[in-house]
């Protein structure tokens, strides 16, 4: 079933928070950006337009090579609510296309500029594979520069486990949000938080296990069976998961049925060290 909900807040049960950073790249901002994630040893999400991916690549560039993610904010930055759904895919793939040259991969998320959503396009982007990304701290409207202690003050009033945080790297003069945003990633790291892209944090809700498994599927840590024939499975954040659906092909596709009962569907090979590593989330 596909899933066309806005995403804002992920139930989750480590100390986890998603930055995220919209209009950019910016030649000033973002690096400065990127310095301060640097620092802190953590990841963030950036939302980029097509055009000023076009405009300044090399940034788009050294925010991949620090390993953040880069997610689609379309192409212009239109009011897509306002365009026909063909205009509205167009303006998707355009960025899409600029997001895959940087980083060789599809983008996994998709912010609407102005939050501008209808069900047409969060069926539209769904289809095309996105998860729609909203925010908790709305209120803090840091693309207005309503001072930093508003933005500070309308964020930690929203944070909590599994929040998103949208803030603004490009268009116009962003020093009030990179000292918000510094203050605020000193603070959250201090009281536990680890900071991590949004498909990282939509992986934790999930329940979604990466890394190594052995030939047989099992994962090299907190093994069980319940019996000769019992299905396999593991722990990931405390709940139990069950694996099913083996074959005998190296390229493998498999059941993951988290503790919810939730379905989710990935791919995966076998390594010539025998260990099964999972390539791709379906």
């Amino acid at each position: 079933m596909v899933n066309i909900e806005m995403v804002v807040q992920e139930s989750v049960r480590e100390k986890v928070v998603a930055f995220t950073f919209d209009d950019g790249p910016h030649p000033v901002y973002t690096p400065q950006v990127l310095e301060i994630f640097r620092r802190a040893g953590g990841q963030a999400t950036f939302f980029m337009i097509g055009q000023e991916m076009e405009t300044h690549p090399e940034i788009a560039a050294e925010v991949h090579r620090e390993g953040h993610e880069i997610a689609n904010h379309t192409y212009t930055h239109p009011d897509l609510t306002k365009l026909t759904l063909e205009e509205a895919g167009e303006e998707l793939q355009r960025a899409e296309r600029l997001v895959q040259e940087v980083t060789g991969q599809p983008a996994r998320s998709f912010r609407p500029p102005y939050f501008g959503v209808n069900d047409d396009i969060l069926s539209l982007a769904a289809e095309r594979g996105y998860r729609t990304i909203g925010a908790v701290n709305g209120d803090a409207k840091d693309w207005d520069n309503p001072g930093v202690e508003h933005i500070l003050e309308h964020t930690r009033s929203a944070v909590k486990p599994g929040s998103v945080l949208i803030f603004h790297d490009g268009y116009g003069d962003r020093s009030q949000t990179v000292e918000a945003v510094r203050v605020l990633v000193d603070e959250l790291v201090a009281e536990g938080y680890r900071l991590v892209t949004v498909s990282e944090l939509l992986e934790i809700a999930d329940g979604v296990l990466t890394g190594d498994f052995d030939c047989y599927g099992y994962p090299r840590t907190e093994m069980w069976m319940r019996g000769r024939n019992s299905p396999r499975g593991w722990r990931v954040n405390g709940r139990l998961c069950t694996i099913a659906g083996f074959t005998q092909d190296c390229w493998q596709r498999h059941r993951l049925i988290n503790g919810f009962g939730k379905e989710l569907l990935y791919a995966g090979f076998l390594s010539q060290k025998r260990h099964f590593v999972i390539s791709q989330f379906l």
